[in-house]
């Protein structure tokens, strides 16, 4: 995956770790799913998420 413009990302993926972070800082940062497992394809790349939010 190449990312473009890291100055204007929609929506990124953050491990569970990470989610504490993200929820301290609600004026930067939207929760639009709860954790879930991480689902690889065939080649080992990240699988699409689609989201209700989308």
């Amino acid at each position: 995956m190449h990312i473009r413009n890291t100055l204007e990302l929609q929506r990124i993926r953050v491990s569970a770790p990470l989610l504490a972070e993200v929820r301290s800082q609600p004026e930067r940062f939207e929760i639009l799913s709860e954790p879930a497992p991480w689902v690889f394809g065939t080649q080992g790349d990240l699988a699409k998420v689609e989201s209700a939010a989308a």
